[in-house]
């Protein structure tokens, strides 16, 4: 992928990443902050350390879409966007 990598415009999702200074990626969104955003309807995609398996449990089980492991590669990130929103796509269909 390159940089013309695009999403699409529709019902675009929210990502619980939170960036901090120099717009560096900071630790993962907590739960509350993720259910918050959950609230909002959209695809919603977060972050966990390389093998955090009770952190990923927990953010699928609240109900985020995707888990972007850290290092967090900006094409896997795209990538698992637009899997997202395609994910609640389907689950909107009848």
């Amino acid at each position: 992928m390159g940089s013309d990598v695009r999403l699409p415009r529709e019902r675009t999702a929210i990502v619980g990443l939170v960036t901090g200074k120099a717009n560096r990626l900071q630790s993962a969104a907590s739960l509350d902050e993720l259910r918050a955003l959950l609230a909002h309807g959209a695809p919603v995609v977060t972050d966990a350390e390389r093998g955090d398996m009770g952190r990923v449990a927990a953010v699928l089980e609240l109900g985020v879409d995707e888990v972007v492991m850290r290092p967090v590669v900006a094409e896997d990130l795209v990538r698992q966007v637009a899997r997202a929103i395609r994910k609640r796509k389907r689950r909107a269909q009848p």
